[in-house]
């Protein structure tokens, strides 16, 4: 562009990333070529990949660490579990999980962030299973116990994690 002023608007919109620029002088005489310049303009930074757990993975046990590739021109991080932010400007690419994840379907995103902003990562779920239920305690009538008439009733203290009983009777 052929200007006399000594300042330039720009008329186009430059995408992020680095950009060089140079003014040549010119005279009637001719035209001095000037030195290169370059700046950077921040764009926020991409969403995180790689994650762990995987997408749509069933555990046996509630996850103690989510885990990210390091996005390089993020400042810090976002964690969301569930529909909730549960850590702010986490400064590494994992988060050790601080509460209780219940047995059953969770969600997860990662959202990178720096000076230029803030880009919402996608959502990841995985499946906590429920735990297997322990053996139930015999309580009466008791192992290798003889009686003298049917019992009325077969008891016995709860098994952990149990729901429901089979019971079998030969």
């Amino acid at each position: 562009s052929n200007t006399s002023r000594t300042q330039w608007t720009l008329t186009v919109s430059l995408s992020g990333g680095t950009h060089t620029w140079r003014i040549d002088s010119k005279y009637s005489g001719g035209t001095t070529p000037g030195d290169v310049w370059g700046f950077t303009i921040l764009s926020p930074p991409p969403q995180a990949t790689n994650h762990s757990p995987s997408d749509g993975a069933t555990l046996s046990d509630p996850p103690t660490l989510l885990k990210w590739s390091d996005v390089s021109t993020a400042t810090g991080y976002d964690v969301w579990l569930d529909g909730s932010k549960v850590a702010s400007n986490v400064s590494s690419s994992q988060w050790t999980v601080n509460q209780s994840i219940a047995p059953g379907y969770h969600y997860w995103r990662v959202d990178s962030k720096n000076a230029a902003g803030t880009t919402t990562g996608v959502t990841w779920d995985f499946t906590v299973s429920e735990p297997a239920p322990g053996k139930a305690g015999i309580v009466s009538p008791t192992n290798g116990e003889t009686l003298l008439s049917q019992p009325s009733v077969l008891d016995w203290s709860a098994a952990t994690n149990a729901t429901h009983y089979d019971v079998r009777l030969n």
